[in-house]
């Protein structure tokens, strides 16, 4: 073999770099300084080749080594510092791509196939859009929240049971121009919201609640388990097809009317308990009692009272006009004693005592209402009053005097005088005409008669 040594070659002008022909090799340990031109199709080095020229590369003409073809590499590639690719790096049949350190991909990372798995988790920290395109899902599993907001304000995940958004901060907002929430499979409308118009309530699909330009509208039962409140003056609470039946306030009285409206007003018990009405809370006024009397009342005593043969009053009744049509009948107090055993005549108790024991000696018969309130009291002047009281004289006792209230009267007597002895035997009836002319006085005009 045929061998030329020399320290250094140049070009023919003597001051360039040589070019090299194709099929130029070096042994082992030679080294080519400065900047050679290696032309041709084929250059080879064999053992370690080195470059030692510092030069940076900032594009395909610059730096140590200028390659003008395509570059294949058998082994494996190490690069000490940055490495700039201004076409598409294309990793073909690579089962592993293993970075150490950060990764920046100035036009973006398209993966056409495969998946990519990142262990840590995924940070954006540049403004613009993440668009996810294609027919596959984002899948978050259990208790992995979607976080929007600086603060994480708003969350959405599932928690293993529930499906979940939640708005720490400010209002949980959902715009459109119609907004309807419907059931998993998209088939019924639970709620719907118009903008500009109603919203609207569902039960299975039925609407059930409107709203409207003027209130709301319910289609159905409306139950309300706190009650319901009209809080304004004369607004009413209008029921029926025409609102035959209106409750409201006008602002002094509080009315139930039926004016206007169709068929009676009616009020209805349960046919147990009493239908009652009170001018305030426990002062009955009227009470109507289930298959049973009607009472009525006066400061809470009872008055009126309606019985199966008619009607019963307690007190005194005035009556502008009267007339009476059947039977008119008057209340006897049958007292199984005599008039001197007791001497007070309670017409509460009826107009006609009937003392039916022989009498013994004379009295004063005292005419009152009752033992807690005086006739004085039941009367008003020009009022009048007629007591009779039937006894037995059995030749002992007569009355020539009365009292009314405990007082004293000037009685008027039919015929000029008062009895002044008993009769044998019989009844005597004596009937007391009683007016009231001025308070506490009274005109008594007096007739006593003998039946035997």
């Amino acid at each position: 073999m045929s061998e030329i040594r020399v320290n250094n070659i140049v070009a023919a002008d003597g001051s360039s770099a040589p070019s090299f022909p194709a099929g130029f090799s070096l042994a082992t340990g030679m080294g080519i300084t400065n900047s050679p031109n290696l032309t041709g199709s084929a250059v080879t080095f064999s053992g370690l080749s080195q470059i030692t020229n510092s030069t940076d590369s900032t594009s395909s003409t610059t730096g140590a080594l200028v390659v003008t073809g395509g570059v294949g590499i058998a082994k494996d590639v190490y690069i000490g510092a940055g490495l700039s690719v201004a076409g598409t790096l294309t990793y073909q049949d690579v089962t592993e791509v293993d970075a150490v350190g950060l990764i920046t991909a100035q036009s973006g990372v398209n993966v056409s196939g495969g998946q990519v798995t990142i262990g840590t988790g995924i940070t954006m920290g540049i403004a613009g859009v993440a668009t996810f395109s294609g027919t596959g899902d984002i899948h978050l599993l259990d208790n992995v929240q979607l976080n929007v907001g600086d603060g994480s304000d708003l969350q959405v995940y599932h928690n293993g049971s529930n499906s979940i958004i939640d708005s720490n901060s400010g209002q949980l907002r959902i715009q459109g121009g119609l907004v309807r929430i419907m059931d998993s499979a998209g088939s019924k409308v639970a709620l719907e919201a118009n903008v500009d118009d109603n919203v609207e309530l569902y039960f299975n699909n039925t609407k059930r609640f409107e709203t409207t330009d003027d209130g709301t509208v319910t289609s159905g039962i409306a139950t309300a388990t706190g009650g319901i409140s009209l809080n304004a003056d004369s607004k009413k609470l209008t029921i029926g097809v025409g609102s035959d039946l209106s409750l409201y306030h006008d602002g002094s009285h509080s009315i139930i009317s039926n004016a206007g409206g169709t068929g009676n007003l009616l009020l209805y018990g349960n046919n147990t308990n009493s239908i009652v009405l009170q001018a305030q809370a426990g002062d009955n006024g009227v009470v109507v009692n289930s298959n049973d009397s009607v009472q009525i009342y006066w400061d809470g005593s009872e008055r009126i009272r309606t019985t199966g043969a008619g009607t019963s009053c307690v007190g005194i009744s005035t009556v502008q006009d009267f007339s009476s049509y059947g039977m008119l009948r008057e209340r006897v107090e049958i007292v199984a004693n005599k008039l001197s055993a007791n001497t007070n005549v309670n017409v509460e108790n009826g107009n006609i005592y009937y003392y039916t024991t022989n009498e013994t000696t004379t009295a004063t018969p005292n005419i009152r209402y009752s033992s807690s309130q005086t006739l004085n009291n039941s009367m008003l002047i020009g009022e009048t009053v007629a007591v009779t009281i039937i006894s037995k004289p059995n030749g002992a006792g007569y009355y020539a005097q009365m009292t009314v209230d405990g007082s004293a009267q000037t009685e008027e007597w039919n015929g000029g005088a008062a009895p002044s002895s008993a009769n044998a035997g019989g009844y005597d009836v004596n009937c007391y005409q009683i007016t009231k002319t001025a308070d506490a006085t009274f005109l008594v005009l007096v007739n006593t008669a003998n039946y035997a």
